[in-house]
């Protein structure tokens, strides 16, 4: 790979680590409060 191959790449891998990260963290919102609502 190139080095401009090799920047493409790493960026890609960067959004999808972004978007992963980012739907765990809502899940695990949503899982808050469920439970929350849960004890109410």
């Amino acid at each position: 790979m190139t080095f401009e191959e090799q920047e493409q790449y790493i960026a890609s891998m960067k959004q999808k680590w972004d978007y992963k990260n980012s739907l765990d963290f809502a899940e695990q919102k949503g899982l808050e409060k469920g439970r929350a609502e849960g004890r109410a």
